[in-house]
């Protein structure tokens, strides 16, 4: 995927960088948080059943999670709405970091 900013950068969509997120609402945090913790209590002993507790969690956070990019022209960010349409909002100056999706 490639978001075509405003600005007229191009905004590539490519795992582990630093200007893309994974964003899960504190509203379902918990219940990730709870589904982690019973994949771990429950995964059993053998491979087969650690792979599998490794999917739910995935299955999890990935039905409560929303992806975001970030411009990192113009700081923009882009997250997804929640009926696939992408919202965008615009920093309130010119110095807004460039950065803000990346790791600390």
């Amino acid at each position: 995927m490639k978001i075509s900013c405003a600005c007229g950068q191009n905004i590539v969509d490519a795992d582990e960088s630093s200007w893309k997120a994974h964003l899960v609402p504190d509203q379902d945090l918990n219940a990730l948080l709870d589904a982690i913790d019973r994949a771990i209590e429950r995964s059993g002993p053998g491979a087969q059943e650690e792979e599998a507790a490794c999917m739910r969690v995935r299955q999890q956070f990935t039905q409560v999670s929303k992806l975001a990019w970030q411009c990192t022209r113009c700081s923009r960010l882009y997250i997804d709405g929640h009926n696939g349409e992408l919202q965008v909002f615009e920093p309130s100056s010119s110095n807004a970091q460039r950065k803000v999706l990346a790791s600390r």
